[in-house]
């Protein structure tokens, strides 16, 4: 009855007879439901590469003082760009590079659209901020008085073995600066605001100068010679200097203080005490 029933392919269902467990069960045709599904699949996916190409493109970039271009280039999602480093000009210090559309603004311009020297232009953060396909990068300088400054801007030399003063020498003094601030009556976010760099970067004192000249928002410098005011030393613009003792009684070196604001007057006198000289020195 089985062979019978194969042969002739009659339905098993419509007898109630069992399917033989040795019989290779028939492949069913593929349906068009699926051929559908497969062909609208295959057009997404061509159409998603079309859709990517067409962002290859690349985008122009013109960097420009308005007098002159520095650097013109492209950029596309595989390919970045470094922008220049600003050259120094006189009287006045180079903030950011701004992309934006409209004009720039210290209070208002994002920072989305401020980059540093020699900062990274990214395809995809800066097209669109392009004009007609080319995205305009517009160096920005401001006087010393524009520049945003901090609350305060500590230096010291960096170079240890003349200054006698290293980091481990600013990490320990830095909780009792803070103590004194906040006893002065700074806020808690002005405190954060307080910087203390090196500066020299190890070399001679007129590489010190030259590094505190370039800044241009140094308050106070720490460890430094006599001659950080003169032009065959440092040759940095001071308000005043007062001569300390650092790390032993025979080091004298000298603070110095650059700008005579508030908390910047109020710091360097503190020094000068016998609190405050203890608390930097530890003596």
């Amino acid at each position: 009855m089985y062979a019978i029933l194969l042969f002739f392919d009659i339905d098993k269902d419509t007898y109630n007879i069992d399917e033989p467990k040795w019989r290779t069960p028939r492949k069913e045709p593929m349906k068009k439901t699926n051929l559908f599904a497969f062909s609208l699949a295959a057009t997404t996916i061509l159409a998603g590469c079309s859709i990517v190409k067409s962002f290859e493109r690349d985008l122009s970039y013109e960097v420009s003082d308005g007098a002159s271009t520095w650097q013109r280039g492209t950029i596309n999602i595989f390919n970045n760009a470094v922008l220049p480093h600003a050259p120094e000009k006189t009287g006045v210090k180079f903030y950011r590079y701004h992309i934006g559309v409209s004009a720039f603004d210290l209070k208002t311009t994002p920072e989305a659209e401020l980059y540093p020297d020699a900062g990274l232009l990214r395809y995809k953060d800066v097209l669109s901020y392009a004009v007609d396909g080319v995205l305009r990068v517009t160096p920005i300088y401001l006087t010393l008085d524009e520049y945003p400054r901090p609350y305060l801007n500590i230096g010291w030399y960096d170079r240890s073995r003349t200054s006698k003063v290293d980091q481990s020498t600013i990490d320990a003094w830095k909780p009792d600066l803070d103590a004194f601030l906040a006893g002065y009556g700074a806020s808690e976010e002005e405190i954060a605001d307080v910087m203390i760099n090196p500066y020299g970067g190890g070399g001679a004192v007129a590489d010190l100068g030259a590094a505190v000249n370039k800044d241009g928002t140094v308050d106070i410098l720490l460890g430094v010679g006599n001659n950080i005011d003169s032009s065959s030393g440092a040759n940095v613009a001071i308000v005043e200097k007062y001569q300390i003792t650092l790390q032993d009684s025979t080091a004298w070196r000298y603070i110095a203080l650059l700008n005579d604001r508030p908390q910047a007057r109020a710091v360097y006198e503190w020094l000068k005490s016998f609190e405050g000289h203890k608390a930097l020195t530890g003596e």
